[in-house]
């Protein structure tokens, strides 16, 4: 079996999230995801490849 992907939760249900850039009213923020093996319970954090662009600018 493979590593299957979940979307994470903070307090009150919200997407665990990473904040890029706080300088304005609204911080940019990207998700936070989580793969999980089911063999070993290992979790790895990890931002989809898709909004990488967004914490290299």
């Amino acid at each position: 079996m493979t590593e299957k992907i979940f979307k994470t939760a903070t307090y009150g249900n919200n997407q665990l999230k990473l904040i890029i850039e706080k300088n304005s009213l609204i911080p940019k923020t990207v998700d936070v995801k989580a793969k999980v093996d089911p063999k070993t319970g290992e979790v790895k954090f990890f931002i989809d490849p898709k909004d990488l662009s967004k914490i290299t600018k």
